[in-house]
């Protein structure tokens, strides 16, 4: 995936953005999110990096989930919970997505709703809205490679019929001659793009045209400070970091 030295060099970037008072951030002058900390924290554990530090620890715990939080940042708080192995975290969520009506008009509110639900062991039932809604889903109707890898994932999590092959195309299709995808054909590269279409393509059984530039594309992200940029001449980010990481073990298991 990475050699040993720019594993050591990414965990010091990933250290690098920790805050006194605890959760991680952007920038070593900017205030830690939430966000941020999940990316920071998800990344040690690929690493195999214990972590235990009581300010970050009391950080997640303590965080408002019920203020202006949208689902994905829901279930990034969520994974942490369960991470960390905060039971009583978790039924307050539980408690709280049960006293509410969530329903979901975006293919991204049910795919994070489906994945809150799945981490504190809820049913899920989907209504015949939400069914209907999915199952007249097409490409044209897709924003980017990000929502369609969502919803290949709750396609066949939940067993909606789709066009295989015209996703596969697609997906396919998007991979630009530098190795990298665009949000869908014929666009920009960028390295979230990649790791989505990765994920997509796993959820089709399927490989990149071709895998090798694919893999040196994602290298060429990294920069001096140890961590990933968007490209190959953008500033390292803990998220982009995480896409990188998340990318090339998809690669090395494909």
């Amino acid at each position: 995936m990475i050699s040993q030295k720019e594993k050591n060099k990414l965990i010091e970037f990933i250290y690098s953005r920790e805050k006194l008072e605890g959760g991680f951030s952007f920038a070593k002058t900017t205030p830690q999110t939430l966000e941020d900390t999940y990316y920071a924290l998800r990344l040690l554990k690929e690493l195999k990096v214990a972590y235990s530090n009581k300010k970050t620890l009391s950080y997640i715990k303590n965080f408002n989930f019920k203020k202006n939080v949208s689902l994905k940042q829901l279930y990034q708080l969520v994974y942490l919970y369960d991470m960390f192995e905060f039971s009583e975290q978790k039924h307050d969520v539980k408690i709280h997505i049960v006293s509410r009506s969530f329903n979901g008009k975006t293919i991204s509110e049910i795919y994070y709703m489906s994945m809150i639900k799945n981490i504190l062991n809820m049913e899920i039932i989907l209504s015949q809205e939400v069914v209907n809604f999915l199952s007249y889903m097409s490409l044209k109707k897709l924003k980017d490679i990000s929502e369609c890898e969502k919803y290949l994932a709750l396609a066949n999590r939940f067993r909606i019929p789709f066009r295989k092959q015209d996703f596969l195309l697609w997906i396919k299709d998007a991979q630009n001659p530098d190795g990298c995808f665009g949000f869908f054909p014929k666009t920009t590269s960028f390295l979230e793009n990649t790791y989505y279409a990765l994920r997509a393509l796993e959820e089709l059984h399927s490989t990149p045209h071709d895998i090798k530039n694919c893999k040196r594309f994602i290298h060429s992200c990294l920069t001096n400070t140890g961590g990933f940029g968007r490209q190959a001449t953008t500033v390292p980010s803990l998220q982009y970091s995480y896409y990188a990481i998340l990318s090339l073990k998809i690669i090395d298991k494909m």
